[in-house]
């Protein structure tokens, strides 16, 4: 699962850009995105490599209790107290995945902050600042046992680091503001009518929808947006679709 697959799931789920990136930053501090990642200093104690771990874990070899009651961190956010633990194990078995699996932790992570932590989930949800996201997510959420100013500051710099990664233009399965209605054009009268271009139909396949922009250019206003699975019709210009609302990124559509 990529570092954009997990941003668009969190967007998808409600969370900012600036939420979803500070909270990502932490993620990569944490575990480094490998969601099989075991808390480095128990593999020696334990006596198991990340994947053996894991592997243990599932088959059953190594029980709940002990998964849940052994204080190591484990997977994207290194989840460690044993109620946590506990609740990630049952979620997993509920959905029938593998300890490991990066799909079934973010999708429990997301449960996780609207269920057990909602303070932090509104916050991610309403902030638009990547510094204060990724400090609240550090000190309300993973509460690291180092939280000074430099340890946090790391975790914003981290976060800054994957920004880049989370393509900018997905956009939430709801419109943040709804376009605002076209202004009718007059149409001059023409000597010869031209043809009219039969559109194609595409449908959306980006899981957190795509936004509607101005121009050509991932930069230009935001008039709207198209959510994921919906059917649109328009006609491809160079990289982008051009649709009666805007122009939107053809790569997160799939020509029917």
């Amino acid at each position: 699962m990529t570092v954009n697959e997990m941003y668009q799931r969190l967007r998808a789920a409600g969370l900012s850009h600036a939420g979803a990136v500070g909270l990502l930053g932490n993620i990569k501090a944490e575990s480094g995105f490998i969601s099989y990642n075991l808390q480095q200093t128990y593999e020696k104690k334990l006596g198991m490599s990340d994947k053996e771990y894991t592997a243990a874990v599932d088959s059953g070899k190594y029980s709940k209790e002990k998964f849940t009651k052994d204080a190591a961190g484990y997977g994207l956010a290194q989840w460690t107290y044993k109620t946590r633990k506990a609740n990630l194990y049952d979620f997993a078995k509920k959905k029938k995945a593998s300890i490991g699996s990066a799909d079934m932790q973010i999708e429990f992570l997301i449960e996780e902050l609207k269920n057990s932590y909602k303070a932090v989930y509104n916050k991610l949800c309403k902030t638009d600042s990547i510094d204060e996201a990724a400090r609240y997510v550090m000190l309300k959420f993973e509460k690291p046992a180092n939280v000074s100013e430099s340890a946090q500051k790391g975790r914003v710099k981290l976060a800054l680091q994957v920004e880049p990664l989370c393509d900018p233009d997905f956009a939430p399965a709801f419109p943040e503001k709804p376009a605002e209605p076209e202004k009718p054009k007059e149409e001059k009268p023409k000597d010869k009518p031209k043809e009219t271009k039969k559109l194609s139909k595409y449908k959306v396949i980006a899981l957190a929808g795509v936004n509607i922009r101005e121009k050509q250019d991932v930069n230009s206003k935001k008039v709207g947006a198209f959510n994921n699975g919906q059917i649109v019709e328009g006609e491809a210009v160079g990289s982008w679709l051009k649709t009666a609302k805007g122009y939107s990124v053809l790569k997160y559509f799939k020509k029917l």
